[in-house]
C-alpha cells in the first residue's frame, strides 16, 4: 500500500480559497468588542468594493445597507446575539461603490471564547443579483405559459380551459353560496360565407375584431371566452335569467349590427346564442354545457340572430337530448351492424300477375335485439346528417343480399326493389360511381333496383336531382318520387325529373273513399301521368274499399296493409335458404 504525503497547511489553504472562489463567497467578520466589520477580498467585490474602501465605509457609519431593509437585518443580528437563531441568514440589499444598490445573502455564526463569552461573529456573504434575475424571469415566463394556457392566441380571450376552469368556480359558488349565474352560447351564424369568399386570413381578422364589438355588453365582473372556431360563450356572473336573457339580446343585435369591411367588401354577421341558468341545482360541468350547446342549436334551427333562453323543464331541450341520445344509438348501430332489411311489395290493381315490386324497409335493432322503427330513429338521422352513411349502409347491403339471392334464386331477376334515398345522398358527389362498382360487384341487374325520392327532398336539391337521377337512369336503374303531391308545385317540378313511377302521398289515400277533393287530386295526378307515361302507386292503401276504388279510377299500383305487411328481406318467397344463413 502506498501512502500519499501529507498536505501542507499551504495546500489546504490553496484549496479552500479555490472552492471558495467557484462558489462566489465572501467572507466576513463582525468584532463584537470593537464593532470592527472586516471583509476579504471576494467578500467585497460582492459587493462592489475594494477591501479597504468597504472597511471605511462599513467603519465610519455610511448607510451601506438599504434603509427599508436596515430594521430587518438588524433584527436578525440581535436575534442571533441573544442565541434565539442558531445561525444568522439574511437577504438584503446593499450599496456598491458605484453607489447602485446589489442583492446579496448571507448568514453567520456567533463566535464565543474559551469562557463562553462571545467574541465576534463570522459569516459569508454571496451577490445573488443574477439568481434574483433568473427567477425573476423564470416567474415571468411562468405567469406568461399560465396566460397562454387559459387564452386564445389570435382573440386574447380565454380559451375553452380558461372557460371551463371559471365555469367551474361559478358552479362551485352557485351550489356552496346560493348564487345565480349564467351562461350565453354563442355561434356566428355567416362566419363560413367571410372564410371562403375572403379566405382565412379575413376570418381571422372578423374575430379578432368581435371582442370590440361584444366590449359594451361585456362588463365586469361576466367575461367573454372564444371556445373554438366561431364559438363563443357569455359567463355572467350574480346575473338571473331574466337578465341574462337581455343581455344575451343585446350581444345579438351587436353583431346583427356590425358590418365586417375586408378589402371593400362588407359583410353582415349575424349570431345564434342560447342561455342556460347556474344556480345551485345546476348538476355539473357536463350538462350545463351540453345545456346551452342545445339552446343555441335550437336558436340556429329557428333562423338567424336568435336567442333561446332555456328555462327549467324546457321542452325543446328534452327533445334535442332524445335526439342526441338517438343519435348515439344510431351511431352505434352502424358501428355493430345493427341494421335490418325488410320489404313490402307493392301489388298491379289489375290483379294480371302476382307483386314484382318490393319497397325495401329500414329498421333499426336496439341492444336487446328489438326492431326499432324508423320514424323512431329517422328524424333524428336527418337533423345530425347521419343520413348519407344510412342510405350506403342500406345500398351495399341490400344489393349484397341480392347478388346472393340471385345465386340460389335466378328467377329473383323477374323482380324489382326499391331502396329509399334522402335529400342529402343527392348532394354526394361519390356516390353514384359507388353505386355503380357495387351493381357490378354483387352482379346484380340494374333492372332489379329503383330508387325513391321524395318529392320534397328533389324539389329543394332540384339541380342535383336532376343530375343524380339522370346518372341512375344510365345505369340502367328505375326511379320512383315519393310522397307526390305534397309540394305546393308537384307538376311544375315533374316534367323536369325523368321518373318512371308517382308514389301519391298517403294523405290523399286513406280517405278517398269518402273524400271528393282526395278523390280529384288522386285522378288528377293519374291523368298527368298517364300522359307522361309514368305508372302511378298509391301508398296507405289500408283497406279493400280503397283499392277498389282506387282500381276504378285507373292507378297502376298500390301498397298497404291491404296489399301486404312488411317481412323479413330474408323470409323473400323465392328463397329457400335458412333465416340464419340470409341475415344482413
Amino acid at each position: 500500500m502506498v501512502s500519499s504525503a501529507p498536505r501542507t497547511l499551504r495546500e489546504d489553504h490553496d484549496r479552500l480559497e479555490r472552492v471558495l472562489e467557484a462558489s462566489g463567497l465572501g467572507l466576513w467578520e463582525l468584532d463584537l468588542a470593537s464593532g470592527e466589520f472586516c471583509v476579504d477580498a471576494r467578500c467585497a467585490r460582492n459587493l462592489g468594493y475594494e477591501p479597504e474602501r468597504l472597511d471605511a465605509s462599513w467603519n465610519t457609519g455610511v448607510a451601506i445597507i438599504h434603509p427599508d431593509d436596515a430594521v430587518r437585518v438588524s433584527r436578525l443580528f440581535e436575534a442571533h446575539l441573544r442565541g434565539q437563531t442558531a445561525t444568522l441568514r439574511y437577504k438584503t440589499r446593499m450599496l456598491t461603490e458605484a453607489r447602485t444598490w446589489t442583492w446579496v445573502a448571507g448568514h453567520g455564526r456567533l463566535v464565543r471564547d474559551a469562557t463562553g463569552r462571545p467574541t465576534h461573529i463570522s459569516g459569508s456573504v454571496k451577490n445573488i443579483d443574477a439568481e434574483r434575475a433568473m427567477r425573476a424571469q423564470l416567474a415571468h415566463t411562468a405567469r406568461r405559459l399560465r396566460h397562454q394556457s387559459v387564452h386564445d392566441p389570435l382573440t386574447g380571450l380565454i380559451n375553452r380551459r380558461g372557460f371551463e376552469k371559471r365555469l367551474s368556480q361559478l358552479l362551485q359558488s352557485a351550489r356552496g353560496h346560493q348564487r345565480v349565474h349564467a351562461l350565453c352560447y354563442l355561434d356566428l351564424d355567416h362566419f363560413k360565407l367571410v372564410n371562403d369568399t375572403c379566405g382565412h386570413a379575413a376570418g381571422d381578422e372578423l374575430l379578432c375584431q368581435l371582442p370590440q364589438v361584444l366590449r359594451p355588453v361585456v362588463r365586469r365582473p361576466h367575461a367573454l371566452a372564444r371556445l373554438g372556431g366561431d364559438e363563443f360563450a357569455l359567463l355572467l356572473e350574480d346575473c338571473p335569467l331574466d337578465q341574462a336573457a337581455r343581455i344575451a339580446e343585446a350581444a345579438r343585435d351587436a353583431i346583427r349590427d356590425f358590418r365586417f369591411a375586408w378589402q371593400g367588401r362588407f359583410f353582415a354577421i349575424g349570431a345564434s346564442v342560447g342561455v342556460v341558468g347556474i344556480d345551485a341545482s345546476t348538476q355539473g360541468l357536463g350538462p350545463v354545457l351540453g345545456a346551452a350547446d342545445a339552446a343555441c342549436y335550437i336558436a340556429k334551427d329557428q333562423g338567424s340572430n336568435q336567442v333561446h333562453v332555456s328555462y327549467p323543464h324546457d321542452l325543446a331541450i328534452l327533445r334535442r337530448r332524445g335526439e342526441m341520445r338517438m343519435v348515439t344509438r344510431i351511431k352505434t348501430a352502424l358501428e355493430e351492424n345493427r341494421f335490418r332489411l325488410q320489404y313490402m311489395s307493392i301489388a298491379p290493381l289489375d290483379g294480371a300477375i302476382e307483386p314484382r315490386h318490393h319497397e325495401l324497409l329500414l329498421r333499426m335493432l336496439d341492444s336487446r335485439g328489438e326492431l326499432i322503427l324508423p320514424g323512431t330513429f329517422l328524424p333524428a338521422a336527418e337533423r345530425y346528417q347521419l343520413m348519407p352513411l344510412i342510405d350506403r349502409w342500406v345500398i351495399d347491403h341490400a344489393l349484397r343480399f341480392l347478388g346472393e339471392a340471385l345465386k340460389q334464386a335466378p328467377g329473383l331477376a323477374q323482380h324489382c326493389f326499391g331502396i329509399n334515398l334522402s335529400g342529402e345522398s343527392l348532394r354526394d358527389s361519390q356516390l353514384l360511381d359507388t353505386i355503380r362498382q357495387w351493381l357490378a360487384q354483387h352482379a346484380v341487374p340494374a333492372s332489379m333496383v329503383y330508387f325513391e325520392l321524395t318529392e320534397t327532398a328533389a324539389i329543394a336539391n332540384l339541380g342535383a336531382a336532376v343530375e343524380f337521377m339522370r346518372g341512375l337512369k344510365a345505369l340502367g336503374c328505375q326511379l320512383a318520387l315519393d310522397d307526390f303531391g305534397s309540394g305546393m308545385s308537384s307538376f311544375a317540378y315533374l316534367k323536369q325529373l325523368p321518373v318512371d313511377y308517382l308514389k301519391i302521398d298517403g294523405g290523399f289515400i286513406k280517405d278517398i273513399v269518402e273524400n271528393p277533393v282526395d278523390q280529384a287530386i288522386v285522378r288528377a295526378v293519374q291523368s298527368v301521368g298517364s300522359q307522361m307515361g309514368i305508372a302511378t302507386i298509391a301508398e296507405y292503401v289500408e283497406t279493400p274499399a280503397i283499392r277498389e276504388a282506387l282500381r276504378t279510377m285507373g292507378l297502376h299500383y298500390a301498397q298497404g296493409y291491404a296489399i301486404a305487411f312488411p317481412a323479413d328481406l330474408a323470409d323473400f318467397p323465392l328463397l329457400r335458404q335458412p333465416r340464419a344463413a340470409a341475415s344482413l
